[in-house]
């Protein structure tokens, strides 16, 4: 519960205080109302580091005990006692939820508009239990429609977990992921390299050759560029190869046979060649014959970055 006093500085001004205990944990907020209104935020005991956020319009400040923090993160030694340690890069309420995480407070509220900030501040001061936390909100929240649009941000942090899981996504969804990508994205042909070299998708080969064609036309018709066989094979470049059309049946052959399509009319004679009758020529060189494999667990990644709880399913 918030109790209320007054101050009486040496200027005679009356200012009001409020303080009110945070949940959970040894800390308090502190309230200043008056000319210059502050909320500063008191962790532990005995307080020996304060940080300062230029950016507050409030001016807060945050107290915490030093060797706590460093405990919980290295990058916290930096930092001097009794100096004005300055925070620029990292929002009030951000560095709030870390202190308050390093406190044993309650669950961090990490969604969907502060994941990213929270990331890089427990990267930035080595808090590696509230870089879990995200990864745990990453595995719930991430899937095929909006990976496209986190894939690049996320990857900055070359976290091989969380990596592996968003590969792992690429191929369990990938006709989800095609079909919410934009050529005009950054992670557009590193989320299809991703699903095109891999051996084993959750889709036949002709589904993926179909998902892709769709999603390049709506785009093509939306930057109104021509649907001609030459854009689209410009646009995919090397990637064509790596559709395994040997590995298609001859009517899965026709179907990509229609205009526009990404295989040369040379192309689709030897390929239909190999299908019919086994007969090597030149284009088959750059082509996989192999048939990728289609049985996955949707789920397997996601377990192994959970925490254990029993057997696993095979």
């Amino acid at each position: 519960m918030s109790q209320k006093f007054e101050i009486e500085p040496v200027s005679g001004e009356i200012r009001e205080y409020t303080c009110r205990a945070l949940n959970g944990i040894n800390a308090i907020e502190v309230t200043r109302t008056g000319r210059d209104d502050f909320i500063h935020y008191y962790f532990g005991t005995y307080q020996d580091l304060a940080f300062t956020f230029p950016s507050d319009k409030e001016s807060s400040k945050i107290f915490v005990e030093k060797h706590l923090v460093v405990s919980k993160g290295e990058a916290f030694k930096s930092f001097k006692r009794g100096a004005q340690n300055v925070i620029t890069d990292v929002s009030l309420d951000t560095f709030k939820e870390m202190i308050q995480h390093i406190y044993g407070g309650p669950h961090v509220n990490i969604h969907e508009g502060n994941f990213l900030e929270i990331l890089r501040a427990s990267q930035k001061f080595s808090v590696h239990s509230l870089t879990y936390e995200v990864l745990l909100f990453l595995v719930d929240f991430l899937n095929g429609e909006n990976l496209p649009k986190y894939f690049v941000e996320i990857d900055k942090f070359s976290i091989k977990m969380i990596n592996d899981f968003m590969r792992h996504t690429c191929i369990v969804s990938p006709l989800v992921i095609i079909e919410n990508l934009t050529i005009s994205d950054p992670a557009y042909k590193r989320l299809l390299s991703i699903i095109l070299e891999f051996p084993c998708l959750s889709c036949t080969e002709f589904e993926l050759y179909n998902g892709i064609m769709c999603m390049l036309k709506k785009e093509f018709q939306r930057l109104k560029k021509p649907l001609i066989d030459e854009e689209f094979r410009n646009e995919l470049g090397q990637m064509i190869y790596l559709i395994r059309f040997p590995a298609m049946s001859l009517e899965d052959l026709m179907e990509c046979a229609k205009k526009p399509t990404l295989l040369t009319s040379q192309e689709l004679i030897d390929i239909q060649m190999w299908v019919k009758e086994r007969i090597f020529s030149q284009s088959l060189q750059f082509f996989s014959v192999a048939p990728r494999l289609t049985r996955l667990h949707p789920n397997l990644q996601k377990s192994y970055i959970k925490p254990h709880q029993g057997p696993q399913e095979c």
